[in-house]
C-alpha cells in the first residue's frame, strides 16, 4: 500500500520540521479559519468583510460585541486549531510532546491562583518601569507608532472590561479570561515550549524563548515586560509539574482577576486609580508579593524537579 505523504512528513519528529509543521497550520489552516469567521462576522454584523478587518481602527463604542466577536476568531483561529491539529499529530511519548505528564492536585491549584494573585501587583510594577523606557532619537516615529498603537489598545480594553452586569462579567470571563488561557497555553506551552526545548536541550531556554516570542506576539512594547514575567512563570510551572492545566489555571487566574476587580469596583475607577504613578512608582518595589511568588514557584520546582530533563 503506498504512504500518505503527509504521513511520510510527520514521521520526521525532528524540532525544525516540528516548527515547520506548526508553521504550515497557523499561516495555511489559521488564516482559513479566520477567514470564515471574517465571512461569517460580515454577515452577523452587515459589514464590509474590509472593514471587518480594520475593526481597531474603526471602533464604534456601540458595536464593542463586533470586537468580541474578532478576539474570539482569532484566538480560535491563530492559537487554538493550529495546536490541536500539531498536537493530533505529535502528541505521543516517543515525540516528546506530552500534556498530562504530572497529575495536579487540588492543593497546586490553589497555589497557582495565589502565584497569580501576587503576579498583578509585580507586573503593574514591571509595566510602570516599561512605560518609562524612551526610544533613541532616531526611533522616534516607531515610539509614536507604538504609543499610538498602546493607545488604541487601552482604548478597546477599557470597552471590553466595562461590565455593568452579571451578564456581561460572565461573557468577560470567557471571552478575556477562559478562551486565551486554553488556546494560548496551548500553542506556546502546550507546542513552542516543548518543540523549542527538543531543540536545544534545555528546559531553562525554551521557557526564556517562549516567553519571549509569548511577549512579543502581543504588539504591545509597552507591556513587554509585564507579559514576558508572566511567560515565564507560565513556562515554568509548566516545565515542572509537566500538565498543561497548571498554566492555563494560572493564565486563567491571572485574567479572571481583572476582569473581577473591573465588575466589582468598574473599569473607570480602576483606570483612574491607575494612571500616572498614583498608585505604584518604581521605587515601589514590592517585595512581599515577589516573596510569596517565589515561594510558591519554588513549591513546584521542589515537587517536580524529578521530571526527566527538568533543566
Amino acid at each position: 500500500m503506498q504512504a500518505n505523504p503527509f504521513s511520510i512528513i510527520t514521521q520526521d519528529r525532528s524540532p525544525l520540521n516540528m516548527l515547520l509543521i506548526l508553521v504550515f497550520f497557523i499561516l495555511i489552516a489559521g488564516t482559513a479559519a479566520f477567514s470564515l469567521f471574517l465571512l461569517a462576522g460580515s454577515a452577523i454584523f452587515n459589514m464590509k468583510i474590509n472593514d471587518f478587518i480594520n475593526i481597531s481602527e474603526k471602533l464604534p463604542v456601540s458595536e464593542i460585541s463586533i470586537v468580541r466577536f474578532s478576539l474570539v476568531a482569532q484566538q480560535l483561529s491563530f492559537f487554538l486549531l493550529p495546536s490541536v491539529l500539531f498536537l493530533l499529530i505529535y502528541l505521543k511519548r516517543e515525540s516528546g510532546i506530552e500534556l498530562f505528564s504530572g497529575n495536579v492536585k487540588t492543593t497546586e491549584i490553589l497555589m497557582v491562583f495565589i502565584l497569580a494573585f501576587m503576579a498583578t501587583y509585580v507586573t503593574t510594577w514591571t509595566g510602570i518601569i516599561n512605560s518609562k523606557l524612551i526610544f533613541p532619537q532616531r526611533f522616534s516615529g516607531l515610539e509614536e507608532w507604538m504609543k499610538e498603537k498602546e493607545s488604541k489598545a487601552a482604548e478597546i480594553t477599557g470597552f471590553l472590561m466595562k461590565t455593568p452586569d452579571a451578564y456581561t462579567y460572565i461573557l468577560n470571563l470567557l471571552i478575556m479570561a477562559l478562551i486565551p488561557a486554553i488556546s494560548e497555553e496551548l500553542i506556546f506551552r502546550g507546542v513552542i515550549q516543548q518543540v523549542i526545548r527538543k531543540l536545544f536541550h534545555s528546559g531553562h531556554l525554551a521557557v526564556w524563548i517562549t516567553a519571549l516570542i509569548f511577549s512579543a506576539i502581543h504588539l504591545q512594547f509597552y507591556g513587554f515586560l509585564p507579559r514576558l514575567i508572566l511567560g515565564l512563570i507560565f513556562g515554568y510551572i509548566f516545565l515542572w509539574t509537566g500538565n498543561i492545566i497548571v498554566p492555563v489555571a494560572a493564565h486563567f487566574f491571572n485574567n479572571s482577576i481583572a476582569v473581577t476587580f473591573s465588575f466589582i469596583l468598574g473599569w473607570d475607577r480602576i483606570a483612574e486609580a491607575f494612571s500616572g504613578d498614583s498608585v505604584m512608582k518604581i521605587t515601589d518595589v514590592p517585595f512581599f508579593q515577589i516573596l510569596i511568588g517565589s515561594i510558591v514557584l519554588f513549591y513546584f520546582w521542589k515537587n517536580y524537579r524529578k521530571i526527566e530533563g527538568g533543566g
